[in-house]
């Protein structure tokens, strides 16, 4: 096995970390200037360039060659997130072996560090963004038992803090934690200390007013991660280190052929077998059968993968009862496996999976996307033209404006429209921050300003818009 890794990106660096002899080394490794931490685990281009920086230092510093990546991510990372990481992971033949939460890595390190044997709760506070989880210690592993606060927060009053679900913040309320451990950014602890304690203290439903609340440092961390490459690489010292997370802090529905039905809780540990009941699959009257995975995340079905299964694969399932089993790795890679109850036909699909199933494109979905994308460089030379023009009575000029809203209104008529930009709320989904300044006049995480227009086809992002963000 290749030597196993940890990476840790915050704070415009990645914590790197691995394993010599029974030593945890750590060290951090500055990104290039133009990445930013929202867009590393987010964009394909700067996914690459993250690790290429990372791989080069290493096998220029250290004696270690060939990596299997142990990655550290927000708790907000459900599993519409890990996929694409695993996605362009493999675009990129960067082996990624295994994901963990931030709250997870600092778990870890409390029990095998500090030597806490109790129930704790953890957390990882990043600007606006907090994880808060709960483990139990007890016996002597590290056991996720739930995720309470995965996302955005608030600085001002935890009362008004979004949980996780309707019952996260009750369940909280009644922990039996002894402690509450933090790590982040120096002025986003602080924030979150006064906000937690605040809460604590006034809360009439939070049972526990004797709880420790406290600051760790941010060591924590990547030492905790070194531990579990320890264990993942198989080294015979981190062989007593045991840890269990849950899939996902969201639920999760599938889909054949277009029935829907649940198949994974938000408390779901991985490795887990969902089997589900017996169903029959209709035969399609086109060349194949349609299977989605959705994610319930903030009480929306988000669509993690579609696939278009041939036809001849499930040849012998169609119109009988079968079982449905559904399966997650420790790696919380995903598949289904479709068996006839009265033979031994079993179909094994990946849904999130290192090698990913061949399935039916819409081919005239990826021939229009394929188009559009060679096209977009032309539409953007016409809009440079016209912004940055001096004299706007020029004929040459009128010839290219009127090219230029020509452009747009074809796009248009084909459903591909600009990604809305200056003046709005940033969106990851939507924007890659480039910079950030300080802007008293706009809200804080606002776009100031558009240096490269995006654009979406129909529900999709073509292009991320690239964006100067106020107050981020």
């Amino acid at each position: 096995m290749n030597k196993v890794i940890g990476v840790h990106f915050w704070e415009e660096k990645a914590e790197v970390c691995w394993c010599a002899g029974e030593n945890i080394v750590t060290g951090t490794i500055e990104m290039p200037s133009d990445l930013k931490n929202t867009s590393i685990l987010r964009v394909d281009t700067s996914f690459k360039r993250a690790f290429d920086t990372i791989f080069d230092f290493l096998k220029s510093n250290t004696d270690l060659d060939g990596f299997d990546v142990v990655l550290a991510v927000p708790d907000f990372y459900g599993i519409t997130e890990i996929s694409a990481i695993y996605q362009m992971a493999l675009d990129f033949n960067i082996s990624i072996v295994r994901v963990i939460t931030e709250t997870m890595a600092l778990a870890v390190d409390m029990l095998c560090e500090y030597g806490i044997s109790e129930r704790i709760i953890t957390g990882f506070v990043n600007g606006r963004n907090l994880g808060l989880a709960e483990f139990d210690l007890s016996r002597g592993s590290v056991v996720k038992t739930d995720t309470y606060v995965a996302g955005i927060w608030n600085t001002s009053s935890f009362f008004k803090t979004n949980f996780c679900h309707s019952y996260s913040e009750r369940m909280m309320d009644r922990t039996e934690a002894v402690g509450i451990y933090y790590a982040g950014s120096m002025n986003d602890c602080l924030q979150f200390d006064q906000t937690i304690k605040t809460y604590v203290k006034r809360s009439e439903d939070f049972i526990n007013k004797e709880i420790e609340i406290k600051m760790m440092d941010n060591s924590l961390v990547i030492e905790g991660l070194g531990f579990i490459c320890g264990k993942v690489e198989g080294l015979s010292q981190f062989r007593g280190i045991y840890f269990s997370d849950l899939l996902s802090p969201f639920g999760f529905t599938i889909s054949v052929g277009g029935e829907m039905y649940p198949v994974f809780d938000e408390g779901t540990k991985v490795p887990a077998d969902v089997e589900t009941e017996l169903r029959r699959i209709v035969e399609p009257k086109v060349s194949y059968t349609e299977i989605s995975l959705y994610e319930n995340k903030n009480s929306k079905y988000e669509n993690i993968k579609n696939i278009r299964v041939p036809r001849t694969k499930l040849d012998g399932l169609y119109n009988k009862l079968i079982q449905v089993m559904v399966r997650a790795g420790e790696d919380k890679k995903i598949e289904i496996v479709f068996k006839d109850i009265g033979s031994d036909c079993e179909v094994v699909i990946p849904m999130i999976s290192e090698v990913g199933w061949v399935d039916i494109p819409d081919e005239h979905i990826e021939s229009v996307e394929g188009i559009i994308r060679k096209l977009l460089p032309i539409v953007d030379s016409l809009e440079y033209a016209v912004k940055f023009s001096k004299d706007e009575e020029n004929p040459y000029y009128q010839g290219i404006l009127q090219s230029y809203n020509k452009a747009l209104d074809i796009l248009a008529e084909n459903d591909i429209k600009p990604i809305p930009g200056e003046g709005t709320p940033f969106d990851y989904n939507l924007h890659n921050a480039v910079a950030q300044v300080a802007d008293d006049e706009l809200p804080e995480n606002t776009v100031k300003q558009v240096m490269q227009t995006g654009y979406m086809y129909k529900d999709k992002v073509l292009r991320p818009a690239a964006v100067i963000v106020a107050n981020c």
